[in-house]
């Protein structure tokens, strides 16, 4: 045998050892029953945005949730589309032939959402106190406000560890001594009102020259708040030099792993 015919020889056995022990091991773990992950988890499709106005002001002030929006007003109604995934146009379709008052539809790629717009006022709020469910999943509806200059949105971006009620009438008592809060926009579980503690808003009509803090101090905790032309100000380390991308903080715990 020449010598590259035994070399060639002995590199073809060995792939054929190599690929005998991957087949053996596939076999096994095809055999081996897979262990159901039943690690519990948060469904987001479980709450939808509604205005908690009445957290601050009482319950005689309970409303229907109102957005910003170009054009907004009570003649203008939004559905958003997004939470029907796949089914969306059938979703959309369906709340559209219910609707016999309506003037004109408005699709809004970037917001995700199509605006009903009305003659009348009645008709929006008819179209917007109506329930409507599309293969068993309900359609939400919400007024409109339209963007002013002097509306400012406050972000809070979460309220863990501590009584969100409290916490939300602190926030909007310390907003009020800048401005006046006009409505706030939380996530709450459908069929309940428990909150989801991230992504609350406040619509804020400011004060000339207001200097609103980005932290405060709420049950031993310290709450974030940022705006549209906020002061820097990071929500990780409560400094208020960077922002949480500039963290060093963050960083020097990234350069540890």
């Amino acid at each position: 045998m020449h010598r590259w015919q035994k070399i060639t020889t002995q590199a073809t056995v060995q792939v054929t050892n190599l690929l005998s022990k991957n087949q053996q091991k596939n076999k096994k773990n095809k055999n081996t029953p897979n262990k159901p992950d039943d690690t519990p988890y948060q469904d987001l499709g479980d709450y939808k945005e509604e205005s908690i106005f009445h957290w601050y002001k009482g319950e005689a002030h309970t409303k229907r949730l109102k957005k910003l929006c170009f054009g907004g007003s009570d003649y203008m109604i939004g559905c958003p589309w997004e939470k029907f995934a796949n089914d969306k146009h059938n979703a959309i379709k369906f709340i559209t032939s219910q609707i016999c008052d309506c003037a004109s539809a408005v699709y809004n790629k970037f917001a995700k959402t199509i605006y009903f717009i009305f003659e009348e006022k009645e008709h929006a709020a008819k179209l917007l106190n109506t329930k409507y469910f599309h293969n068993e999943k309900s359609i939400e509806l919400y007024g409109t406000i339209k963007y002013a200059e002097k509306v400012t949105i406050i972000k809070v971006p979460q309220l863990k560890f501590v009584r969100p009620k409290s916490a939300i009438r602190s926030i909007c008592e310390m907003l009020e001594k800048h401005g006046e809060v006009k409505d706030i926009c939380a996530k709450v579980k459908k069929n309940s009102s428990a909150l989801l503690p991230f992504g609350i808003q406040i619509l804020l009509v400011k004060n000339e020259n207001a200097e609103i803090p980005n932290f405060i101090e709420i049950e031993d905790e310290i709450i974030g708040l940022f705006w549209k032309g906020c002061s820097k100000a990071c929500n990780f380390c409560k400094k208020s030099d960077h922002w949480k991308s500039e963290c060093p903080t963050i960083k020097a715990k990234e350069d540890l792993r």
